[in-house]
């Protein structure tokens, strides 16, 4: 599968000091599905029967992410 997409996000620093630095961030992503290619080989004794298919990706996708870190300098 081959998806194109867009990724945003942003980091706050919570709080920081000389040595030490709390931050936290958030994202979201958007993905629009291009392709989808799956191949199939099935062995049964000497022959080999394959099996494709080559097909579009209907709609979007979103995702989304956060995160809280801690840096030590």
């Amino acid at each position: 599968m081959h998806y194109l997409g867009i990724p945003v996000a942003a980091l706050v620093t919570v709080w920081n000091s000389k040595k030490f630095g709390i931050y936290a961030s958030a994202g979201a992503m958007l993905e629009k599905g291009i392709r989808s290619f799956y191949e199939q080989n099935v062995y049964i004794g000497n022959q080999i029967t394959t099996t494709t298919a080559d097909t579009n990706i209907d709609g979007l996708q979103w995702s989304l992410n956060s995160s809280l870190g801690a840096k030590y300098s």
